[in-house]
């Protein structure tokens, strides 16, 4: 599962200048954050308040509740088993010694099969570019690509 992170923002009503800062971020485990600007203590915040972030770093959702408990039919195993899965049994004739992948003993390869070709090839669209110095930057090689055959 790939979850999209956002760009998150810290609220601030300080004037933007045109001059170098040092920053510091001290990130605390209770999600607590705290800026130092030039060694400075600037501004304190919480990634879990969206009053600190434009967007927090946790949603609504997944905030727990203070009022959250547990059902009383809540069952604290680190793993449950599958119901379904009680009464699976293997087959008879499963072995156990048995290759995880069967090949095919008759299986041929086509005419023409390229056994030693490399996995990259040179791009044959790619152009030496125009501000190339062979002196310079050496001689010129086109990048490579995968080979698609």
């Amino acid at each position: 599962m790939v979850k999209k992170m956002g760009e998150k923002r810290w609220r601030s009503e300080e004037k933007e200048e045109k001059l170098s800062h040092v920053y510091t971020a001290v990130l605390k485990p209770n999600n607590e954050l705290q800026i130092l600007i030039d060694g400075e203590d600037k501004k304190k915040a919480n990634f879990l308040f969206f009053e600190d972030f434009e967007l927090a770093f946790i949603s609504f959702k997944t905030i727990p509740g203070p009022d959250d408990k547990k059902s009383e039919d809540w069952d604290e195993r680190a793993k449950i088993p599958d119901p379904m899965q009680q009464n699976a049994t293997k087959p008879e004739d499963w072995d156990e010694d048995a290759p995880i992948e069967n090949l095919d003993e008759e299986a041929e390869k086509s005419e023409g099969w390229l056994d030693d070709e490399p996995e990259e090839i040179d791009d044959l669209e790619a152009t030496k570019p125009k501000d190339w110095d062979d002196e310079e930057d050496g001689e010129w090689e086109a990048p490579k690509i995968d080979n698609p055959g």
